[in-house]
């Protein structure tokens, strides 16, 4: 009887002890995000490249969260979608309009409630849909984020007439930020999460680009790419990943 108590003592204090750790590995996750400080992104977001030569017009709307919104640098010059823009603009000679649509710990019901409909009413002629990381690592089911990302396309492909991409979600967080388990539940989450986001491209006939195969190791280890937090990327990071969406593109 005195040996069944230890073992009950035993494994109480085990199930404790890795409650306590999972839950202590999560907490700091954030808290270390949050020790970054990063700089406040602009959150205007409209910006217009101008070639009084051309009469072609595109509005690109970039409909996002943080990682859309320029968290991580200094300057919004940096951030992936004034980048891409930019190769818009300087490689197919039309006057660009850029509109972001995007802010810090957005998922996919904050695009619903507070994004969806200013960015049908810019009318935009081209839309990356950036949206998921926030879900993934606020443990939204995959149902529901399955729900809300069909629901975001239908009213994208209904009352606007752009040309819609949809950016997987990047494998992020350095492994010095992110442990065990929640590295293996991360990531088990965003290849779920990701391969909803290609069966419904393909469903919608719509264009899925890959960022999270290129970025997958080099987004494991710390480095230029990233900002302070080990998050976020820094503008060398911003660059590669418009390089690689604007080359899928443009395949």
């Amino acid at each position: 009887m005195m040996n069944k108590k230890k073992i009950s003592l035993g494994v109480i204090i085990f199930l404790v002890t890795l409650v306590a750790y999972i839950w202590l590995a999560h907490h700091l996750i954030y808290r270390k995000i949050g020790q970054g400080n990063l700089p406040l992104v602009d959150l205007t977001h409209n910006y217009y490249y101008d070639d009084m030569d051309t009469e072609n017009k595109i509005v690109y709307a970039a409909l996002g969260d943080s990682l859309t919104a320029g968290a991580g640098t200094y300057r919004y010059e940096d951030s992936f979608p004034y980048q891409l823009a930019t190769k818009f603009f300087n490689n197919g000679k039309n006057d660009i309009n850029l509109q972001v649509f995007a802010y810090p710990g957005a998922r996919t019901q904050n695009v619903i409630d507070d994004l969806l409909e200013a960015t049908i009413a810019a009318n935009p002629n081209v839309v990356t849909l950036f949206i998921g990381v926030n879900d993934v690592h606020g443990l939204i089911s995959a149902s529901h984020f399955q729900k809300n990302y069909e629901y975001i396309i239908e009213q994208l492909k209904t009352r606007t007439e752009a040309k819609i991409y949809l950016i997987n979600i990047p494998y992020i967080g350095s492994d010095s930020l992110i442990r065990e388990p929640w590295r293996y539940y991360l990531d088990k989450e965003t290849a779920k999460f990701n391969e909803i986001i290609k069966d419904l491209a393909k469903q919608n006939g719509l264009t899925y680009i890959d960022l999270s195969t290129p970025t997958r190791e080099k987004l494991r280890t710390d480095g230029a790419h990233y900002s302070v937090d080990k998050f976020h990327p820094s503008a060398t990071g911003y660059t590669e990943w418009a390089e690689i969406v604007y080359d899928q593109i443009n395949r």
